[in-house]
């Protein structure tokens, strides 16, 4: 039996792991072919893959992931490439397990994880003086503890000029999320 705290730490790596490939996939669509959109899923997959025998992701899930990417392998060894409506079912498919897979490991200890980083967070946000335009950087860090959990904040954290005062809605709709099932996270 894994140590809490190393289970913890696979559980983050593996959400980690789990909304960049999602957003991947997602930033793809507009700007690919179908072709390359199942490529980069079936790599995308079989990187997925050899991480989910080390993170506890259920049995069924991880047969989900090697059969769909087995199949967007197939699809894509046919010459030429299988049917595109086939093709865009699969890619559907896809879209719809990582978004099932983000969602997976809600474990106690990550939720508790989550409410402790995103309280210290709003402490931080707190102390600034009103008005203030820039996160401190220790917001930015202990805020990095949470990648994948919520697109939105993702998202904020990306833009480089992020404030306090767009934060602070976000995170609050996240700690009220949090308090209740943890399920209804974005």
């Amino acid at each position: 039996m894994e140590e809490p705290a190393v289970e913890l730490k696979v559980s983050l790596e593996w959400r980690r792991a789990c909304a960049t490939f999602r957003r991947e996939i997602q930033t793809v669509l507009s700007s690919r072919s179908l072709v390359d959109h199942l490529r980069l899923g079936a790599d995308g997959l079989a990187r997925l893959g050899r991480r989910a025998a080390h993170t506890g992701l259920p049995g069924g899930d991880r047969e989900r992931l090697e059969d769909l990417r087995q199949r967007a392998a197939a699809w894509l060894r046919e010459e030429p490439p299988g049917s595109p409506d086939a093709g865009r079912r699969l890619w559907q498919e896809l879209l719809d397990f990582a978004q099932l897979l983000c969602r997976a490991d809600r474990r106690p200890e990550v939720i508790e994880h989550d409410r402790d980083l995103l309280s210290r967070a709003r402490r931080e946000l707190a102390r600034k003086r009103p008005g203030a335009q820039s996160l401190p950087p220790v917001v930015r860090v202990l805020l990095d503890g949470l990648f994948g959990l919520d697109d939105e904040l993702d998202h904020l954290l990306e833009r480089r000029r992020a404030t306090p005062a767009d934060l602070e809605p976000v995170l609050a709709r996240i700690s009220e999320e949090l308090s209740g099932s943890g399920e209804t996270i974005h």
